[in-house]
């Protein structure tokens, strides 16, 4: 199930709501500040890592190291061995915007090996990117946000022993954007809540 919202403000707990009921969240945000899953500030909220960009993304796969935000959950297997039965950890991909339409989706994997081929039911897939409702986004203004429930995929990749020491998050297109297409990525957050 994929949710699209247009309006100013996704308050947390909509993103709550809606991951538990296994939705990807789409929408547009106008958070003011790091560490912030929405606008609305919420104490049960933890931001486990980062990747402040902007990244353009190309006709190739991009693979981004997301920086520990504390010094007690370094991992994202800490922060799994420290998540209560209530919690989920989110993997946020903030302020996407694009020149024109891509014409290409972006798969996204969470701690995909270097040089790896994804596969057709891969154990790394977190979900799928498109730009074709941030295209025009201008810098001034909050641009568009997906957020993607990976506490199965993590957990099920840990069980494997397939996380590695760093979270890595891998953007791959399904095939070649438009020349113009000028597809940018602002912020990657991994959060608990």
């Amino acid at each position: 199930m994929r949710i699209k919202h247009t309006g100013l403000i996704f308050t947390a707990s909509l993103l709550l709501i809606a991951a538990s009921q296994g939705a990807v969240l789409q929408g547009q945000d106008s958070h003011s500040g790091a560490g912030s899953v929405s606008s609305a500030s919420n104490s049960k909220m933890k931001m486990l890592a980062t990747a402040s960009l902007p990244v353009k993304l190309g006709h190739g796969p991009i693979a981004l190291t997301l920086a520990p935000a504390s010094a007690e959950e370094t991992t994202l297997s800490a922060a799994l061995k420290n998540l209560k039965p209530e919690e989920h950890i989110y993997l946020v991909i903030r302020d996407l915007n694009a020149s024109e339409p891509p014409g290409v989706f972006y798969d996204v994997y969470l701690d995909l090996p270097q040089g790896a081929r994804p596969k057709p039911e891969d154990p790394h897939t977190v979900g799928t990117l498109n730009f074709y409702n941030s295209v025009g986004v201008s810098a001034g203004n909050p641009g568009f946000f997906f957020s993607f429930d990976i506490t199965g995929t993590a957990k099920s990749l840990q069980a494997h022993n397939l996380l590695g020491s760093r979270t890595t998050v891998t953007i791959v297109p399904s095939g070649n954007p438009a020349a113009n297409a000028e597809a940018v990525l602002g912020r990657i957050e991994l959060v608990k809540q």
